[in-house]
């Protein structure tokens, strides 16, 4: 769903012009459905105000235009996504960057996750804080030649998982402050 909204926010806006398959799109933080995620990173290429190009990092962009302005791609955005859906940043990145290749979680860390890993290794976390095995369990779920196979631990349900955020070495997110502000605001409201 937020894929495809997101895709259409790009094309109402004009962000983004021709074929979907030229944009170089990749993500991460793609979660198992009824998991949360305030921290999903999504790579492409989109229509930009620089003139010249070669400023594709965000080093690069601080450094050295600092007096040109960029598309204010969070505003633009924002204001063609749905409610829930809200876009809080954005950076250049290299050619050859992608957000699924590239992808470090702040506590679990990792290149790509297999289907349910989160919850699985979330399960064992959960049973050792109750008592219920021993951190020992860990070393040897690690140990193939100790457990060959899948281990049978039932997943840890997916309503309080939420995805936090991503990060990239050597990418640096200009974020709105609006933005936050509104997403915290968004977010507190829905507490109640």
């Amino acid at each position: 769903m937020i894929k495809s909204e997101l895709f259409k926010a790009l094309e109402k806006t004009r962000l983004v012009l021709g074929d979907k398959k030229d944009l170089q799109y990749s993500r991460c933080g793609r979660t198992d459905k009824g998991v949360s995620s305030v921290g999903q990173v999504v790579a492409l290429l989109l229509r930009s105000k620089l003139k010249e190009p070669g400023c594709n990092t965000s080093e690069e962009f601080v450094d050295k235009r600092p007096e040109e302005e960029e598309l204010d791609y969070v505003r633009i955005l924002n204001g063609a996504l749905p409610n829930d859906i809200r876009v809080m940043g954005w950076c250049p990145a290299p050619d050859n960057f992608s957000a699924s290749d590239e992808l470090w979680f702040m506590r679990i860390k990792g290149s790509a996750f297999l289907w349910h890993q989160v919850r699985c290794m979330v399960a064992v976390l959960f049973l050792i804080g109750q008592g219920l095995e021993s951190p020992d369990v860990v070393d040897a779920l690690l140990d193939v030649k100790k457990t060959p196979r899948k281990p049978q631990y039932k997943m840890a349900p997916e309503i309080p998982l939420v995805l936090r955020s991503c990060k990239f070495e050597g990418l640096n997110f200009m974020c709105s402050s609006g933005t936050t502000f509104l997403v915290s605001k968004r977010v507190n409201d829905l507490r109640g």
